[in-house]
């Protein structure tokens, strides 16, 4: 059972019976490239192609500009599902045939594949959690809303609390930060903790604990359909005390 969907019970000992009687199933990235590989070469196997040993040999480039491997890059913008793998991966293969982006000595795929398939992808990101949260959460769409009205990825809590309050969305501190607990536990945003500069997002630091911090960050798949800067905002530059981001 999903534990958010656990969460959610209205039953005696709810907690106990999370500590004491229920295990964790989580995908690790290794996994989820293994299962993906199987995959892709049952396909070409069926079709009499050569079969890879690795996702990585897809690519022609061994990074992308932001010097990240390319399964890398893609595994960054899921949410630790094997399905937000291979939507990123068919969008990509699709986007390099019709763009003619497929080495033809190789016939590896060309970078520029990937970043031309981010907006679609992206935009299914959005509406899994849309199909997940809308019915549930009247406040889904005003949440990512506001969000997208910030324009950057990286804001600071004092500005995502101001324009909640502005909407009047939220009007005490508790309020908001059920609204971050919310927003950090379905990993739309991450946080940083104590002087790392990580941002860690809780679809791949399943341990990870919410905590009250300066700023926060959107996760990297929802930045193109939000339709954001990848940078900070310059209070959140601020906050940071000028310090790179990894």
């Amino acid at each position: 059972m999903r534990e958010d969907i656990f969460s959610t019970f209205d039953i005696n000992d709810r907690n106990k019976l999370r500590e004491d009687c229920s295990k964790s199933l989580r995908w690790t990235q290794e996994a989820i490239e293994k299962l993906v590989l199987a995959r892709i070469n049952f396909y070409a196997k069926a079709a009499g192609e050569q079969e890879i040993s690795s996702l990585h040999d897809i690519f022609h480039e061994k990074e992308m500009r932001s010097r990240t491997p390319p399964v890398k890059h893609i595994y960054n913008r899921t949410m630790g599902r094997p399905r937000d793998m291979v939507a990123f991966l068919s969008r990509s293969f699709r986007t390099a045939r019709e763009e003619n982006l497929v080495d033809g000595d190789t016939d590896k795929i060309q970078a520029k594949a990937i970043y031309l398939a981010e907006p679609g992808y992206s935009e299914y990101l959005y509406e899994e959690l849309s199909d997940e949260w809308r019915n549930q959460n009247i406040h889904f769409h005003d949440y990512l809303g506001t969000l997208e009205k910030l324009r950057y990825a990286a804001i600071t809590t004092v500005e995502l609390e101001e324009a909640l309050s502005s909407k009047h969305i939220v009007s005490d501190r508790a309020g908001f930060r059920n609204i971050v607990r919310f927003l950090f536990e379905n990993s739309i945003i991450g946080v940083t903790v104590g002087n790392s500069y990580q941002w860690r997002y809780r679809c791949f630091y399943p341990t990870q604990a919410f905590v009250d911090t300066e700023t926060i960050k959107v996760h990297p798949g929802l930045i193109k359909r939000l339709g954001l800067l990848e940078g900070s905002s310059e209070r959140a530059t601020v906050s940071n005390n000028g310090e790179s981001e990894i």
